[in-house]
């Protein structure tokens, strides 16, 4: 008989163990999440519990500078969170990895605009209280280099 767990507790538990046995190794945690997204089924209740497993192989991608590879798995991501009604655990985690993809591709706006949704769906009470202060440094550098073009005078010719 095969032991029950939820879509959930098998993503977060795979996300957890990938973190702790293969922190260094990028590609062999992407197998073992992987394996992991294998085990659900394909039904609605599993897609946010795929979104977590999708988002810690982002997370292990963006480790190892795939950066293409990256991109695609947002976007597949994304049109699966569009899918969803409510803001789940899933949405969280993936504006925060689509906020830092777009931060280290120096795509300012995109970034802005990521983690202005990241900063709109995450429980704020559970972050370090550092995290707050470096994400309103990322962010107001962002916003001041994507409004400052339109801060500039006009030139009359």
């Amino acid at each position: 008989m095969e032991p029950k767990m939820g879509p959930y507790k098998l993503a977060e538990t795979a996300v957890f163990l990938s973190s702790k046995i293969y922190p260094n190794s990028p590609d062999e945690a992407v197998a073992f999440l992987e394996a992991a997204k294998k085990k659900l089924k394909n039904t609605a209740q599993d897609v946010p519990a795929d979104c977590i497993l999708s988002t810690q192989i982002g997370s292990a991608l963006l480790h190892k500078k795939d950066f293409p590879a990256v991109k695609t798995l947002l976007e597949e991501t994304e049109k699966k969170l569009r899918g969803i009604d409510d803001v789940t655990l899933a949405h969280p985690q993936f504006y925060e990895l689509s906020s830092e993809y777009y931060r280290l591709e120096g795509t300012h706006a995109e970034y802005f605009h990521e983690a202005l949704k990241y900063l709109g769906c995450a429980n704020l009470e559970k972050l370090s209280c550092m995290f707050p202060f470096c994400h309103a440094q990322f962010l107001a550098c962002c916003y001041l280099a994507t409004i400052s073009p339109l801060l500039q005078p006009k030139r009359s010719e």
